[in-house]
């Protein structure tokens, strides 16, 4: 089976044509090819022969016929094709989930009844790669009457809230426009001028802590140097430019450790390196945390101890 190959996100090569399947040819497919394809052999020469005559007369009066020579090839085969059977009867399209296989056929622009050997492996290719849901494809022959198909889509990680929309973010932090976007309605939704681009390296530390990682709901890029979380409903937590893993992976064990369980906290700051500091909605703190030794709230701000460690956790504008 001849098929091609497209993916975007190869950088050295974007397509590459493969032949022979290393199937052998089914005995009743050879009895009807051997023909077939002596004559367009035969043809092949006289038009090859032909076109080299019209090369060397140049442009102009033998344009007509050039053109009509290659129209007439184009109907020779198209009828041999289908004296013999080799003309497309079956378009197979596996892999697609989010893509309406009707699309994809739309895409591919390949009619039931077209020869086999006039069909376009790389137009059909180029109309799938096109579709902004599809990552890449493979669209081969495969003898003597079916069209093989062979998508794989984005998936679809984050949405992202720019000024002319929301739309879909993929695993390489590309965007792929908002269609289906209602039906991932669950997916974190990230702000700020290059979170797509960053967000992909962001999930690689998150995801080192995954129960806490499943509460995170959306992220916002400042400045192009650091990130805000929102966890869960209501708690902000300001993670700092450098030491992002470590400043998660201590976020982490306050969140699992409930010592973050404060009534009212809205913001949890740890972009400053030698403490932590919490703002409240409400001067109230539960006592629920293992290490949380004592706690109070005033208006000079509240103190707590967690462990040996003792953080003294003054107001200040957040910025």
């Amino acid at each position: 089976m001849q098929r091609l190959v497209a993916d975007p996100d190869e950088r050295v090569r974007a397509s590459v044509l493969r032949g022979g399947s290393g199937k052998p040819t089914p005995p009743f497919a050879g009895k009807i090819l051997a023909p077939a394809i002596h004559r367009i052999l035969m043809f092949s020469s006289v038009l090859i022969f032909g076109c080299a005559v019209a090369l060397m007369f140049g442009d102009g009066g033998m344009e007509k016929w050039r053109n009509k020579m290659w129209q007439g090839a184009e109907e020779f085969i198209s009828g041999l094709s289908w004296k013999s059977g080799l003309i497309v009867e079956t378009i197979n399209i596996t892999g697609n989930n989010i893509v309406a296989s009707d699309v994809l056929s739309d895409a591919l622009d390949i009619t039931i009844g077209t020869s086999m050997a006039l069909v376009d492996l790389r137009g059909a290719l180029d109309g799938l790669i096109n579709l902004e849901w599809i990552r890449s494809a493979e669209v081969g022959r495969r003898w003597p009457n079916q069209i093989i198909v062979t998508v794989h889509e984005r998936v679809p990680i984050a949405v992202w809230d720019t000024f002319d929309g929301r739309v879909l973010i993929d695993k390489g932090g590309l965007s792929f426009g908002d269609n289906h976007i209602n039906s991932f309605s669950g997916l974190p939704v990230i702000k700020g001028a290059g979170a797509p681009a960053e967000f992909p390296k962001l999930v690689a530390i998150l995801e080192k802590e995954p129960f806490v990682k499943s509460k995170v709901v959306g992220a916002a890029l400042i400045g192009e140097r650091r990130w805000n979380l929102k966890v869960g409903n209501n708690l902000l937590v300001r993670l700092p430019e450098g030491s992002l893993e470590e400043a998660w992976g201590t976020f982490a064990r306050h969140f699992e450790g409930n010592h973050l369980s404060l009534v009212g906290a809205v913001v949890a700051d740890y972009t400053l390196p030698d403490r932590l500091v919490l703002r409240l909605e409400v001067s109230l703190i539960s006592e629920t945390g293992d290490n949380l030794v004592h706690g109070h709230s005033s208006e000079g701000g509240i103190s707590i101890e967690l462990g040996r460690v003792h953080r003294d956790l003054r107001p200040r504008k957040l910025g």
